[in-house]
C-alpha cells in the first residue's frame, strides 16, 4: 500500500446502518491512498499501528492497514 494506490472498498458493517451513516465509505466504493503512517500507541509496551489516510468522495479518512486491507481490493495506482 503506497501513495497513489486506488482501491475498491468492499462495504464493511452491513450489520449496523448507523456505522455507515457516520463513515460513508463503509458502504463501499474507490479509495485513493494519500499517505501511510506509523502511530506508537501510548502504552507501557510501545505497540505500534499502522494507520492509512485515503480520499473517498472527496473526504479524508483514516483507517487501520489491518482493517482497510481486509476489505479492499487493490485497482492499480494512479499515474498523474
Amino acid at each position: 500500500m503506497k501513495t497513489g494506490d486506488l482501491y475498491r472498498l468492499l462495504p464493511m458493517s452491513d450489520k449496523f446502518p448507523h456505522i455507515q451513516a457516520l463513515f460513508p465509505y463503509m458502504k463501499g466504493g474507490e479509495a485513493l491512498i494519500i499517505k501511510t503512517k506509523i502511530m506508537k500507541l501510548h502504552a507501557s509496551k510501545g505497540y505500534h499501528v499502522k494507520i492509512i489516510e485515503f480520499l473517498h468522495d472527496g473526504k479524508v479518512y483514516t483507517e487501520s492497514a489491518k482493517n482497510f486491507r481486509e476489505h479492499a481490493i487493490y485497482i492499480g495506482r494512479d499515474q498523474r
